[in-house]
């Protein structure tokens, strides 16, 4: 059975999608029995989720949101930074 813990991607999922990527993991995480063990694992499970994690708490001191514009800022890419949040729906 696909799922996000054992790293199968799932069938309707497009490989390139990056944005149906990140909601079908946040929906995964939510719809679980317990939300906050399923998140840690993935986080726990993956580099990218640790390295992400890092990130956050470097440029957001925990507030995913700000460390994403903080971190466009820094890249010298808050434009664009601007421009994903709004097709996530975050702006």
């Amino acid at each position: 059975m696909p799922s996000i813990l054992s790293n199968d991607p799932l069938p309707e999922q497009p490989m390139n999608d990056p944005v149906s990527s990140v909601r079908n993991i946040v929906n995964q995480i939510m719809n679980s029995m317990n939300p906050q063990q399923t998140f840690n694992q993935v986080l726990g499970n993956t580099k990218q989720g640790q390295d992400a994690m890092n990130l956050i708490k470097q440029y957001g001191n925990g507030d995913p949101r700000q460390a994403f514009l903080n971190y466009a800022s820094a890249m010298g890419k808050q434009s664009l930074g601007e421009q994903i949040m709004r097709k996530l729906g975050l702006m």
